[in-house]
């Protein structure tokens, strides 16, 4: 059953090759919105999403990943819906005093008060850039709005006096205050902001009014009364809200402007290169594996080698002349060559284990240009200089001698006679 994740990690591959971001990032935010509960079908599109945010805001991809998700959890928010999230989001802070950071540290902690009044994802957002567009601090809007919200919610289910007190603040009848907060509870909230600015404006003590509906104290105070000397700007930030999640278009003109400067164009050139470094890496795995194990091996024979063998380290040492053949360093390797040959011979009576060795790795070495080049007459290494025979021969040589088949012969006294 791994195929889903297959074909999760090509989607995010897809995204490295479009986006800015590097694959690893990519791959980091999609765990991060694993972990915090997006399902499988969703996590590509969250992912995409948390990207253009961390892109064109002053966000993060993970801290948009773990603050958009804590909302949509609470909130019950549909997964095809988080690009409208994002760019309502990127809407209320583009055209607020306010920052998406600021907005969103502020909706999550509003959300679980929200969903309880029935409120929608767009108007937690407009409530929350509100809030922050007047300078209330996260933690003290949070907490103030959350309890604000919870007893007005208390005071329309249990009616009575409760209800009575935030109608006469709101200006309405308890009927209409009622009836307001169960079809739009943000905009209920705006009808009470804008009630008590009314009795800031007459004169009368704003914060005895709060007093009287039992939001008493200090932060109650200070939340409230700064939202009432910009009454308007709640409004308008829930009819912004409301139009940029219809329009579900705020994030990708963002992200389109920023994709479209020199040096994105330039992040996703890198990361097209990565990609296909991914690719080619999964073909030659395989193969590389093969030559990594082949060549541990080799090592821990060589270490394994008695004396006799380390004495013949001249060849050995012919692991890297066999590219230096190639490269027109034949002559030089010559006489090392002819004392390898006469001192592997030897090696069959004195030391048969390394020999046989020798004759194993021999034939690994094969066409990898590896190991050694060993001849069978004077003339071989001539032809060899002059032919450039290939390396699959020298490998051929050394095996033959190896088992028996060539005897060694002592080219330099030849020579002299």
């Amino acid at each position: 059953m791994s195929w889903p994740y297959a074909e999760l990690d090509g989607e995010l591959r897809g995204m490295a090759r479009t986006l800015p971001s590097t694959h690893r990032e990519i791959a980091a935010t999609a765990e991060a919105a694993g972990q915090l509960g997006v399902k499988r079908e969703d996590i590509s599109g969250f992912t995409a999403t948390m990207i253009d945010l961390g892109e064109t805001t002053d966000l993060t991809a993970d801290q948009a990943a773990t603050g958009m998700a804590q909302i949509m959890n609470v909130m019950g928010t549909a997964g095809e819906d988080v690009e409208r999230f994002g760019s309502t989001l990127v809407e209320l802070g583009n055209n607020g005093a306010s920052t998406e950071s600021q907005i969103l540290d502020m909706s999550v902690r509003i959300a679980g008060a929200a969903k309880l009044a029935g409120a929608s994802e767009s108007d937690v957002l407009a409530l929350a850039n509100a809030m922050a567009s007047v300078g209330i601090e996260s933690q003290l809007g949070g907490s103030a709005m959350s309890r604000a919200m919870t007893q007005m919610n208390s005071a329309v289910l249990s009616g009575g006096e409760e209800l009575a007190a935030f109608a006469e603040v709101a200006g309405v009848t308890a009927e209409e205050f009622a009836e307001a907060w169960r079809a739009d509870p943000v905009a209920a909230v705006g009808m009470f902001v804008d009630g008590l600015a009314r009795i800031d404006a007459s004169g009368q003590d704003a914060a005895t009014a709060l007093s009287d509906v039992g939001l008493k104290g200090t932060e109650n105070a200070q939340v409230f009364l700064r939202l009432t000397g910009a009454s308007d700007l709640l409004n308008d930030s829930i009819t912004q809200g409301r139009a940029a999640w219809s329009e579900n278009s705020a994030l990708a003109d963002e992200a389109a402007k920023r994709y479209a400067t020199v040096s994105s164009q330039l992040e996703v050139l890198r990361n097209n290169v990565f990609d296909a470094g991914i690719t080619a890496g999964e073909v030659l795995l395989p193969a590389l594996t093969e030559i990594a194990e082949g060549g541990a091996a080799f090592f821990g024979w060589i270490s394994d080698l008695p004396d006799e063998a380390i004495s013949a380290g001249v060849g050995v040492g012919v692991l890297t002349s066999a590219t230096a053949l190639l490269l027109g360093g034949t002559l030089l390797a010559i006489p090392k060559l002819i004392e390898m040959h006469a001192t592997l011979v030897s090696l069959r009576t004195t030391a048969p284990l390394a020999a046989a060795g020798i004759r194993g790795v021999a034939l690994a070495a094969g066409g990898l240009a590896a190991l050694v080049v060993l001849a069978e007459a004077k003339e071989w290494i001539n032809g060899f200089v002059s032919r450039n025979d290939d390396l699959e021969q020298m490998a051929e040589t050394l095996v033959r001698v190896a088992d028996g088949q060539l005897q060694a012969v002592d080219y330099r006294r030849s020579e002299d006679a």
